[in-house]
């Protein structure tokens, strides 16, 4: 059992650290094969999602009126526009003409579009039947009288800056909450979400540096599915420390990019043996990678035989990719000999 429980969304991964010594239980087969250490293996949250998604914010610029939740809603549950009155400085609450809902975002349609400088307020009675709800179905709560923001831009300006208010309010606002951590040899694993605000992003960039690159040079990747939250970046080098970031796109740009994180891929690949050779009473085990010298198993650690009989072993020192035993009575020519490592 987990303390305190996992979360729907969040990010989980898992170290394992085999134990070693006799008598001490470890994750093995049947055969008695004893699993190797792992870290930062990246796990799936299958944690089912409770919590109902929460209104964020409430613009409204002219007929278009948006109200943005906290995470993507339910497509196929959209309730009938007479859920919805809007009230427009002294005018009587209106429902809108029209309704849908895309990502985190009900659209509603008005009737009359606001003016600027209007006093706009929304409310909201959720309905039997197709409520507002998020992918897990969890029901949005009612609302009334719900401030909204009016972006209504001035009638009287001229066509060259209503569009670019337009190309502006139609870029996405960058992702949020970005998370990179090691996924294997050589890369790294990046999830975020999608913004919370703002217009849709049809897809997004994912870029990283090392720290004597500059963002005017740095590698990216763009993927066109709004859907997927989330990238592998490979081809990266163990032990360089990496600055990673997203943007959001849409037709009509890309977004300010999200905040910067860093991390390091770590090789996850174990040493394996390379050969083995024994000269008297020193056994010597290559292995196919250098190994730390500081991290030399005990001589209970280690099984030798020559000629059917057990060699007891004195001393184990590692240098380079060589791990080295000193046996406490020589082989002699023509033995057979093996060593088997315990877990």
């Amino acid at each position: 059992m987990l303390l305190p429980p996992v979360e729907a969304g969040d990010i989980v991964t898992v170290d394992y650290t085999a134990p070693t010594g006799e008598g001490v239980g470890r994750v093995q087969d049947a055969a008695g094969n004893a699993a190797t250490s792992f870290s930062g293996q990246v796990v799936t949250n299958n944690t089912l999602d409770t919590t109902a998604t929460a209104l964020e914010t409430a613009t409204v610029n002219g007929a278009s009126l948006a109200l943005t939740y906290n995470e993507d809603l339910h497509t196929d549950s959209t309730p009938a526009q007479s859920a919805y009155s809007v009230t427009m400085g002294s005018n009587p609450a209106a429902t809108p003409s029209d309704l849908a809902i895309s990502g985190r975002t009900v659209a509603l349609t008005l009737a009359t579009a606001a003016a600027q400088g209007d006093t706009v307020t929304v409310s909201y009675t959720a309905p039997g039947s197709n409520p507002v709800q998020d992918a897990a179905s969890n029901v949005a709560a009612s609302f009334t009288d719900q401030t909204v923001t009016n972006q209504t831009g001035d009638s009287s300006a001229g066509n060259t800056s209503r569009d670019e208010e337009s190309n502006e309010s139609d870029t996405p606002e960058a992702p949020t909450h970005l998370q990179v951590i090691p996924h294997s040899t050589g890369q790294l694993s990046a999830t975020w979400s999608a913004p919370a605000a703002g217009a849709a992003p049809t897809g997004y960039t994912v870029q990283w540096k090392s720290a004597s690159d500059d963002w005017d040079t740095t590698e990216d990747m763009s993927q066109a599915d709004a859907t997927k939250t989330s990238y592998v970046i490979t081809g990266l080098t163990d032990g360089t420390v990496y600055t990673v970031r997203v943007l959001a796109t849409n037709d009509s740009g890309d977004s300010e990019p999200s905040a910067e994180v860093t991390a390091t891929p770590q090789e996850t690949t174990p040493p394996s043996v390379a050969s083995a050779a024994v000269d008297g009473a020193e056994l010597t085990i290559t292995f196919n990678e250098t190994l730390q010298e500081n991290a030399a198993p005990g001589v209970s650690a280690f099984d030798v035989t020559a000629a059917g009989s057990d060699r007891a072993v004195e001393m184990v020192t590692l240098s380079g990719a060589g791990v080295s035993l000193t046996l406490a009575t020589p082989v002699i020519a023509y033995n057979v000999v093996t060593v088997d490592r315990r877990q």
